[in-house]
């Protein structure tokens, strides 16, 4: 009857740790894969920062403007192709836009500003990332355009 008793114990013990290493096993797993979204997302809203701080402050060779301010000149005068004098002719702001955001995302970003939208359709389903961006325009006012980048 002693060495039933005992028996029976150890039974117990042993079934009782491995329901504790399993269900410490479920809740170690399940988080990680938290963690890991949430490291992911992180990333992706850095490079997002990153491109739209290069974007206000990256400057076309040649000229004295930002990639930003070549654009909002396009959005102001209606056309893609802006004339910044003899000195610097045309320069096709919508490309340099696309050439641009197109080596930090590839095929995966769209910008929308007014009636003009560059990049690539965005996928119906998956995560997106959204950046407002604020466009100074050249006027008297202080007027500001806004435009909107998408990422996934």
């Amino acid at each position: 009857m002693k060495g039933l008793s005992e028996l029976l114990e150890i039974l117990i013990l042993v079934v009782g740790i491995s329901i504790l290493i399993i269900f410490s096993y479920l809740i170690f797993t399940g988080s990680s894969q938290r963690i890991m979204t949430v490291s992911a997302e992180y990333h992706n809203y850095e490079r997002i920062a990153d491109a739209v701080n290069a974007f206000y402050y990256s400057k076309i060779s040649g000229t004295e403007r930002t990639l930003a301010q070549i654009f909002s000149d396009s959005l102001v005068l209606g056309t893609s192709m802006v004339n910044y004098g003899e000195g610097f002719g045309y320069i096709d702001a919508n490309l340099q836009v696309t050439k641009f955001f197109d080596s930090y995302f590839g095929e995966k970003w769209k910008l929308e500003a007014d009636k003009v939208t560059l990049g690539f359709s965005k996928p119906s389903e998956g995560r997106i990332n959204t950046f407002e961006i604020i466009l100074p325009v050249p006027s008297g006012d202080n007027d500001l355009k806004k435009a909107v980048l998408y990422a996934w």
